[in-house]
């Protein structure tokens, strides 16, 4: 589940829901040509180098020992021991005084491997805290001799605002956090845009389709996909010549979008343009965004070889290979898994993807960090979130897949000349049985036995469930959900699809296996 404070409540009796998303002029390579640093003491929660991550959401509202910011309604949340996963952005060890002023003025500095350009640069602070933003800043520009281009001091009054500061060839920003919007407050920064951006929410979004899926088997690597309708009867988004801020949605920008059930936000992640239609005669404008998983189709890996690694490595090199530098995420000490290194040449890094994850027993999507996240699913006692029959639109459907009671891995190694293909069968069929074998071939499975093993007891698992139910943002894929059915069995199962659509309420459907 994506975090969320212990007020959510994703399914009450009355709830007001909404949509929001952000994207505009951004200067696309300057998030990853960053490089954040503080000469100042941070907060022991702070993690600077998520304020050029593309995430504009906290993960949760944090309480702290801020004088006065603890809230006692039970929407703050407890930072927890490990912050893997957690967004908490900047957040300097210095508090304001008296007056609000930062004596000590913290100063992020941002230095870029290449010159950028910018229209602006957007702050994105703390929205979940009131009145958490710094009440002054001081912006300056600087190129690669370190000669100053231009300076600046802002007043803030609230948590997302735009700074005017069109600079060309810069090679370092400095932040200096100067006061605060009250009293006794760290310095806290979520999100640096180097551009600028507008925003959306239900006064302009028509309607939105959020869909993302898995397979449990990896024998597939979906990319998941945004659709957002626009109010377009103003004509604003032209297909033809498009002009102003949507000229830029060409290029490779991205969207940064979220979901608000009664007053709790939750961040559900980063999509990038991939295409556009103009319905109704251009009365309404339909974007469709996807992960980045989409972009690696065109990227062709050809560092495979003969070997071994661990996943972290294949993995890592990878993503290099695509000039992506946001880390993967993996849970449960996959990182370590040892699979062969014989990606066949020619291989999309998508593909490439695919099979390190079926070959390391796992299978991964793209989490709300923008980061490929590897997960090895499997069904809690206690489940993430019941799907009571006060949450479900119907009766769930059953579905019965396949019978399957064999599986045979098949392997070959390109790297090696006059090499056989090898293979390994295990069957779960008893004595007079036919056996109904499932075939998967993956050159990269490095303990054929191990992966068998692993993977029969996922091909016998043939029921699962088509769900329609009320919609709950903070749901990822592989979770556990309690599925109350006809048949009152009402167990567990491991969600592999979950598709949202707002339309100025919220509904979901979702598939889980058992």
């Amino acid at each position: 589940m994506i975090p969320t404070p212990g007020s959510y409540q994703p399914y009450a009796d009355v709830r007001r829901v909404n949509f929001g998303m952000s994207f505009g002029v951004v200067a696309v390579d300057a998030a990853d040509a960053a490089t954040a640093s503080t000469a100042a003491a941070q907060f022991a929660a702070s993690q600077i180098q998520q304020t050029h991550d593309r995430v504009e959401l906290a993960s949760a509202p944090f309480a702290t020992l801020e004088h006065n910011i603890w809230v006692l309604d039970g929407s703050m949340s407890i930072y927890p021991e490990d912050l893997a996963g957690i967004q908490t952005g900047y957040l300097s060890e210095e508090m304001s005084n008296d007056e609000g002023v930062l004596t000590g003025q913290p100063t992020i500095t941002f230095d870029f491997s290449t010159p950028q350009d910018s229209y602006g640069l957007t702050f994105r602070f703390d929205d979940q805290i009131p009145y958490i933003w710094p009440s002054k800043i001081k912006v300056t520009f600087f190129d690669s001799s370190g000669s100053q281009l231009f300076s600046d001091e802002y007043n803030i009054t609230s948590t997302y605002v735009w700074v005017e500061s069109l600079v060309q060839n810069y090679s370092r920003i400095t932040v200096t956090f100067l006061s605060t919007a009250v009293p006794h407050r760290r310095a806290r920064l979520i999100e640096l845009i180097f551009g600028i951006v507008t925003r959306y929410d239900r006064k302009s979004i028509v309607s939105t389709s959020d869909q993302q899926s898995i397979d449990l088997l990896s024998e597939s690597l979906s990319s998941a996909q945004l659709t957002v309708t626009i109010d377009n009867s103003e004509k604003l988004y032209n297909l033809v010549n498009p002009t102003g801020i949507y000229e830029y949605l060409q290029n490779g920008q991205y969207v940064n979008y979220w979901y608000t059930i009664g007053g709790q936000t939750v961040n559900a992640g980063i999509r990038y343009f991939y295409a556009a239609e103009s319905d109704d005669s251009g009365l309404t404008a339909s974007i469709t965004f996807n992960d980045r998983l989409i972009l690696l189709d065109d990227v062709v890996f050809n560092g495979g070889s003969s070997g071994a690694w661990t996943l972290q490595e294949a993995i890592t090199a990878i993503l290099t290979a695509a000039e992506i530098k946001t880390a993967p995420t993996f849970e449960n000490d996959l990182e370590s898994v040892v699979i062969r290194k014989c990606i066949p040449q020619e291989t999309s890094a998508r593909e490439a993807i695919r099979m390190c994850a079926q070959a390391a027993m796992c299978t991964c999507y793209v989490d709300p960090n923008d980061s490929l996240h590897f997960i090895r699913p499997v069904l809690k006692e206690i489940p993430d979130d019941p799907l009571t029959r006060d949450r479900l639109a119907e009766e769930p459907t059953v579905n019965i897949g396949d019978r399957y009671n064999a599986v045979t891995i098949k392997r070959n190694d390109s790297y090696v000349e006059d090499t056989e293909e090898e293979s390994y069968t295990l069957s779960a069929a008893e004595e007079g049985d036919m056996s109904i074998t499932k075939e998967v071939s993956n050159d990269l499975v490095n303990d054929m036995e191990e992966w068998a093993q692993w993977a029969l007891p996922w091909i016998q698992r043939r029921t699962s469930f088509d769900i329609e139910y009320r919609g709950n943002p903070a749901i990822e894929m592989g979770d556990t959900m309690q599925v109350y059915d006809a048949f009152n069995v009402n167990g567990m199962a491991l969600v592999e699809s979950h598709d949202l659509e707002f339309n100025g309420g919220l509904s979901g459907s979702m598939t889980a296996r058992r």
